[in-house]
């Protein structure tokens, strides 16, 4: 139970969450989750006006806390070196604390960005995930991993927004469609792993009506595709070591700024 205060205003929740489980036999799972949960607003968010780097956050002393209702439905099924797992969940938020992105001009034709944060009266979020990992598939010491996961968001009421555009039905920001990843690891021996895996990520927007659809530009939440490598041995009992490659074909997007290309990457670690 928390308790939200602010010039008069004020919330007290209570956060009920509940899970059941049943196992029919040792190789399969059923388990169905449910939770309600409160995310209040940071007292940055309420109160405090800075600007970094050039963009400026504005607060909002009168925002409201978040409300979110999330379930969710697992179907397991497991062996001994390896499992499946089914997921098919939902979420509804009432009053999402959303942050928002624009670009100022003044007087002078000098631009600037300015951020808020506001509530966003009611979205909902509906999907499903499949995963699965696997030892030892075809020799020994091969792992194989991956999950594909399909997300549904839609801003469902949104009676503040004043633009010249409508919100209703348009995707929830920062939320992709469609993510992947898939990897394999060998293990030949217990000093060497290999590891190859590979990410994928659908188009993002940051706007509440789904506006900024050019790719490849500042503000920008692209889809991507990178895969990455990693090699790790143990030197000895103490030492260990990590050669690595990410974005290995230095595939170019945007995340709101460029995201790095092809990087090496050396680590090394002692253990007392």
């Amino acid at each position: 139970m928390c308790r939200h205060g602010n010039r008069g205003l004020s919330s007290t929740n209570f956060s009920p969450k509940a899970s059941l489980s049943f196992d029919p036999n040792k190789d399969w799972n059923i388990t169905a989750n449910f939770g309600e949960a409160y995310r209040y607003p940071t007292v940055t968010e309420l109160y405090q006006n800075i600007t970094v780097n050039g963009v400026t956050y504005l607060a909002n002393p009168l925002l409201s806390p978040e409300q979110d209702f999330t379930g969710e439905l697992n179907l397991e099924r497991r062996w001994v070196d390896g499992r499946v797992r089914l997921t098919v969940f939902g979420e509804r938020t009432n009053n999402a604390l959303i942050s928002q992105s624009t670009t100022v001009t003044d007087a002078s034709g000098a631009q600037s960005v300015q951020t808020a944060i506001s509530n966003v009266a009611a979205i909902r979020m509906q999907g499903v995930e499949l995963s699965a990992d696997k030892d030892n598939v075809l020799i020994a010491g091969l792992q194989v991993f991956g999950s594909v996961t399909y997300v549904d968001s839609r801003i469902i009421s949104d009676p503040s927004w004043k633009g010249a555009t409508t919100v209703v039905g348009k995707r929830v920001p920062y939320v992709p469609d469609w993510r992947a990843k898939f990897g394999v690891t060998y293990r030949p021996n217990e000093n060497w792993a290999y590891t190859v895996a590979a990410r994928y990520s659908g188009k993002q927007y940051s706007t509440l009506d789904n506006t900024d659809r050019i790719s490849h530009v500042y503000g920008a939440f692209d889809n991507f595709f990178v895969v990455d490598l990693k090699m790790h041995y143990n030197a000895t009992k103490n030492f260990a070591f990590d050669f690595g490659i990410d974005n290995l074909f230095n595939e170019q997007y945007f995340l709101f700024h460029p995201f790095p290309g092809r990087t090496f990457v050396l680590a090394g670690k002692y253990t007392f």
